[in-house]
C-alpha cells in the first residue's frame, strides 16, 4: 500500500532491518491459519534473494551466447574418429551435462533451454532411456540445423514371438520428422538384430548425413550366415557422407562412397575378406582423392589370396594418417607390408601399426609406400611400454617410434631392416633401469652393428627433460673409451644418474667427473666422441591422433 508520498512502507529501511521486523511480527502472530500462507511467502522471498544473488555473479553477467558456448565443453565429445559408440554403450553419465547446466539455477536453465544446438547432440546408451530422453531432445533441438545421435540397441526391442523388431516411437519420429537434419548417426549393439536394422535404415532419407558408424553384431535369428556386404541403406544415397566406420562388413556393392575423408573398418571375417587388388579397387579407389584418415582393426585384405590381375598402386594425395591394428604378425602374411606397398601418399602421413607379436619371431619386413624406395628412417625412437602385450610402430617422414613389451635387445634386433639407414637413435632409459651390466654391453654392441650408420645416441628418461635415471651408463662410457663399437658414432647424450644407482667406487667417481663437466670428449679409434651428461636433447614427439604418452 502506497503512502501519500508515493512510496511503499519500509522502503527507507535496509533489507536486514526488514527481515528483523518480519521475524518479530511472525513471533507475535498467533493465528495458526496464517502460518502456511506466511511460509509460502517466505519461500518466495528466499527464491527472490537467490535469484538476485545469482544475477550478480560474474559468470551470469556474460552474454547468453558466450555462456551457452561454455556449456558445450561439458558435453561428451563426439568429434572423434573412430567414434565412441562402444564407450557410450556402457558409459555412465554421458548426459550428466544436463544436471551440470540445467539444474544449477533458473538463469542457466533458461540459457540451456534456449540453445537448440546443446540438445542436438544426443547420447542414448540404453533403450529404457531412449523414449524419455529422445523425444525431449528432438523437441528442444527443433531449431538446430543438425542432429548428432548415438543410439544403442539391444535385445529389448526384439519380439521373440513374432521374430520382429518392436517399433520404437522415438526411432519412428526421428526417421519420419527429423532424418533430414541428421549430420552424425552412430548405432551400436543390436545383438541378433543386424538384418532388421538394415531394413529400418533402408528407406531412411538423410541427404545431409556426414558421419555414419555402424557397429552391429553379425548374429541374427533369420539366417545362419551373417551378411558380409552392406545392403542399400538410406535409399542407397548418401551424397554428403565424409566419415564412415563399419564393423563386420566386408564390402558395399550397393553404395559408392566417393567423398570419404575418414574410413575405419573393423572385425572382418577372415574367411570372406577381399584380396588386395579387389580391396583397393572396390573400397579405396572411389575415395582415393579425398581420403585423409584410414584405419583397420582386425580387418583389411586377405594377403593369402593372390592379388587381382593388373593390380597397381593407388595414389592418395590427402592421406595424413593410416592405422592398422590387430593384424596377423606372421611375416609371410603381414597385412601392412602387402597393403602399403600398393598405396602411395605424402611423406608427412603418419603410419601406425599396432598388434601382438610384431617383435616376436622374425624381423619386421621392409616397408614400402607405393612404388617408392623402402622406408628407411634416419631417426629411431624406442619408447617405454604403455600396453603390456601390444607392440606399436609409428612411422612419419624420417622417424620411426617403437614400443614393445619384449626385451629391448630383441626389439632392436628384429627392427634391423628398418634401422639400416638410421643416424640418430633415442632410447628410453626406463627400458634399461633393471638391466644387468652385461646386458647393457650387449645392447651397445647390437646398436652399432644393427644400425651401422648411427652418429648420435640419446638416452633419456622423459621427452627431453633432465630427470635423473637409475640407468648405469658408465658401462657405455667405458666401452667407448676402449674403442669398442664406436663405428660412425660422434655424439652421445646421457641423463643425470640417480643417487641410488648401484655403482662400484670407480664407476661412481667416473660418473661424478662426467656429470661435473657436462660435455666430455673421448678419443677412441682415431676419432672424437662427444658425451653430454645432463644436457637435454631434442626428442621428437610420437605422432598420434590422441595426445602422445610421455617417453
Amino acid at each position: 500500500m502506497e503512502s501519500g508520498y508515493g512510496t511503499h512502507p519500509g522502503e527507507d529501511l535496509s533489507i536486514l532491518e526488514l527481515l528483523d521486523a518480519l521475524k518479530r511480527k511472525i513471533n507475535l502472530d498467533r493465528k495458526d491459519e496464517d502460518i502456511l500462507r506466511h511460509e509460502s511467502a517466505v519461500q518466495d522471498l528466499a527464491r527472490l534473494l537467490r535469484s538476485k544473488y545469482n544475477a550478480a555473479r560474474i559468470i551470469n553477467t556474460l552474454p547468453w551466447e558466450i555462456l551457452s558456448y561454455i556449456f558445450t565443453f561439458v558435453q561428451c565429445d563426439s568429434d572423434v574418429f573412430p567414434p565412441l559408440a562402444q564407450v557410450v554403450q556402457y558409459a555412465i553419465g554421458v548426459n550428466s551435462w544436463i544436471r551440470t547446466t540445467c539444474h544449477v539455477c533458473s538463469h542457466w536453465r533458461h540459457v540451456a533451454l534456449s540453445t537448440p544446438a546443446l540438445w542436438s547432440h544426443l547420447f542414448l546408451p540404453k533403450p529404457p532411456h531412449q523414449e524419455a530422453y529422445g523425444k525431449r531432445f528432438l523437441a528442444r533441438s527443433a531449431l538446430a540445423s543438425s542432429l548428432h545421435i548415438y543410439l544403442n540397441i539391444d535385445n529389448g526391442v526384439f519380439d521373440y514371438q513374432t521374430r520382429s523388431v518392436r517399433p520404437s516411437p522415438f526411432f519412428q519420429q526421428l526417421k519420419t520428422e527429423h532424418s533430414k537434419r541428421l549430420k552424425e548417426f552412430h548405432i551400436n549393439g543390436a545383438w541378433h538384430l543386424r538384418e532388421f536394422i538394415w531394413d529400418l535404415l533402408g528407406d531412411m532419407v538423410s541427404p545431409n548425413l556426414e558421419y555414419l558408424s555402424l557397429d552391429l553384431s553379425p548374429w541374427n535369428f533369420v539366417s545362419t550366415d551373417s551378411q558380409q556386404s552392406l545392403p542399400a541403406i538410406f535409399g542407397g544415397s548418401l551424397p554428403t557422407l565424409k566419415r564412415l566406420s563399419l564393423s563386420d562388413v566386408i564390402t558395399w556393392p550397393s553404395h559408392r562412397f566417393d567423398c570419404l575423408t575418414h574410413l575405419w573398418l573393423a572385425n572382418q571375417d577372415r574367411e570372406h575378406r577381399l584380396d588386395v587388388g579387389s580391396f583397393l579397387r572396390e573400397i579405396l579407389e572411389p575415395c582415393k582423392d579425398t581420403l585423409e584418415v584410414f584405419g583397420l582393426t582386425n580387418a583389411g585384405p586377405s594377403v593369402e589370396l593372390p592379388a587381382s590381375p593388373g593390380c597397381t598402386a593407388l595414389t592418395f594425395p590427402r592421406l595424413r594418417h593410416i592405422e592398422i591394428n590387430d593384424f596377423e604378425a606372421n611375416q609371410d602374411i603381414w597385412t601392412p607390408h602387402h597393403l602399403l606397398q600398393l598405396m602411395s601418399f605424402p611423406k608427412t602421413c603418419i603410419v601406425q601399426l599396432t598388434s601382438d607379436g610384431i617383435f616376436r619371431d622374425s624381423s619386421i619386413p621392409t616397408l614400402r609406400y607405393g612404388s617408392e624406395d623402402p622406408v628407411l628412417p634416419t631417426t629411431a625412437v624406442f619408447r617405454a611400454v604403455v600396453n603390456r602385450t601390444t607392440d606399436l610402430v609409428v612411422v612419419q617422414e624420417n622417424a620411426i617410434h617403437i614400443r614393445s613389451p619384449g626385451a629391448l635387445i630383441m626389439t632392436i634386433s628384429l627392427s634391423r631392416r628398418l634401422l639400416s639407414n638410421t643416424t640418430r637413435l633415442v632410447v628410453c632409459t626406463r627400458l634399461l633401469a633393471a638391466a644387468r651390466n652385461s646386458r647393457v654391453v650387449d645392447l651397445w654392441g647390437s646398436i652399432t652393428v644393427i644400425a651401422p650408420k648411427v652418429e648420435e645416441v640419446v638416452f633419456t628418461n622423459t621427452s627431453g627433460s633432465e630427470v635423473k635415471s637409475g640407468f648405469n651408463w658408465v658401462i657405455i662410457v667405458e666401452a667407448i673409451k676402449s674403442g669398442a663399437f664406436v663405428g660412425t658414432l660422434a655424439t652421445v647424450y646421457l641423463p643425470p644418474m640417480a643417487p641410488m644407482t648401484r655403482l662400484k667406487a670407480a664407476e661412481r667417481a667416473l660418473a661424478k667427473e662426467f656429470e661435473s663437466k657436462g660435455e666430455n670428449v673421448i678419443e677412441a679409434e682415431g676419432k672424437s666422441v662427444v658425451v653430454y651428461v645432463g644436457r637435454a636433447a631434442d626428442v621428437p614427439p610420437e605422432p598420434h591422433r590422441a595426445s602422445a604418452s610421455p617417453l
